[in-house]
Parts: structure tokens; sequence; C-alpha cells
């Protein structure tokens, strides 16, 4: 989305990405979609993995589907949910595959591509006004908690937005 509104470059993240899409499957030795696109599988695997592994798999996945098939059907498959729980289903109809047919597609992909430089897992892989760790631009701050519980830190929005909303 940041990239569609000339807002990030994407580039990084892209390859970043595709490093933690490689490295997860190296680690797991799959991708098991059918696992990952449900509540439990996908808390069971980012917690046996790695939650920044495991979100940067699923952004490689998704940026793969958008190039494959546009950002419209992305949009339709999670709005299909409105009208049914039906995963397996609401995705065949929004990508014209299925998840079992995409899911080798992907393997295949990542086994033949190139891999990018460097680790999948760095912090730092992805610069921006609110990019870790917190920058001048955008300093983290600290979030009033409510009583008896401790405080947060939190980022402050980019100028340009806070300037929107103030």
């Amino acid at each position: 989305m940041l990239e569609r509104l000339d807002l990030d470059d994407f580039t990084a993240r892209r390859a970043t990405a595709r490093a933690a899409a490689l490295e997860y499957v190296a680690s797991t030795g799959g991708l098991d979609l059918g696992a990952l696109g449900t509540p439990d599988g996908f808390v069971a695997r980012h917690r046996q993995i790695g939650t920044l592994l495991t979100y940067r798999l699923v952004l490689h996945l998704a940026d793969d589907l958008v190039a494959q098939h546009g950002f419209a059907p992305l949009v339709g498959y999670f709005r299909a949910f409105r009208l049914s729980a039906d995963a397996a289903g609401n995705f065949a109809t929004s990508f014209g595959t299925t998840l079992n047919a995409f899911e080798r597609a992907a393997l295949a992909r990542l086994a033949t591509e190139p891999a990018p430089a460097g680790p999948a897992i760095i912090e730092t892989a992805f610069p921006g006004p609110c990019g870790p760790p917190a920058s001048a631009a955008c300093p983290r701050i600290a979030v009033p908690s409510p009583a008896g519980t401790s405080g947060q830190a939190s980022r402050a929005p980019p100028p340009a937005l806070a300037a929107e909303a103030g």
C-alpha cells in the first residue's frame, strides 16, 4: 500500500521479506499455508519460528499474490469472509487457484530465484520515518496507562500525519 501511494520504495522490504521466506522454509521444511491460515496454526508457527520471520514470510506471500493477481483480488479475498468462513474457497474464488497450487508455485519460485543478500531478521532493514529504532522524526513517546498498569512506549505519527490530525 505504501508503495502504491509513493510513500515507500519497498525494494529493501521486499528483499528482506524474500530472505525471511527462504529462512522460514529452511527452518520448517515447507510453508504449510493451510496451517498458517488458521489462527491456531499461525500462533503456533510464530511461536516456533519467531514473530518477525513469520510476518515477513506473510508479507512476501502477500506481495507475491499482488504481483501475480493485482491488489483488487487481495481485497476481494478478505471481503469474501463477510459471507463465508471457507478460507480455501475464498482463496480459490479470489485468485483462481487453490491454496495448495499457490503454495507449490511459491516454493518453486523460492527454489529457483536467487536469494537476496543479508539475514532476514535485521531490525533496521526497514528504514523510514518511523522505522526502528525511534528517530528524531518519530520519537517514542510515553502513553498514559490506566491506573494499576504499566506504561508502554509507542511511536508518534509521522510529522505529515500529525499535522493532518492536529
